[in-house]
């Protein structure tokens, strides 16, 4: 997502976003107590549960019967976009777990 952010940077006001945007959006917001929220600027640090102890950030969404993951795994470089026709199950996200499973275990991290 970082890279995206620096490469539309031209097209858009400064403003709106910049040169220490990537960085923005992976800093997570803390409670508090100190404890990460797992929410930056637009992005958001994937429960361990769901990424096998892998640190991965992205986004997740859904609308009316939609669901839609971005997710980067910046150990191994990787990216992973699913979205799929379900909403309110746990479809999308075993989807999510099992690809990063399958990364993790197949591709040697950076």
């Amino acid at each position: 997502m970082a890279p995206i952010c620096l490469s539309v940077e031209q097209d858009i006001p400064e403003n709106v976003i910049n040169n220490s945007s990537p960085q923005e959006m992976l800093d997570f917001n803390r409670d508090a107590s100190g404890f990460t929220t797992g929410y930056g600027l637009g992005a958001h640090l994937f429960k361990k549960d769901i990424t096998n102890g892998e640190v991965v950030y992205g986004h997740s969404g859904g609308n009316i019967g939609t669901t839609s993951y971005m997710a980067f795994l910046p150990d191994y470089r990787i990216s992973i976009a699913i979205s799929i026709n379900s909403m309110h199950d746990k479809c999308p996200g075993r989807i999510l777990k099992e690809i990063i499973r399958i990364v993790t275990s197949e591709v040697r991290p950076h």
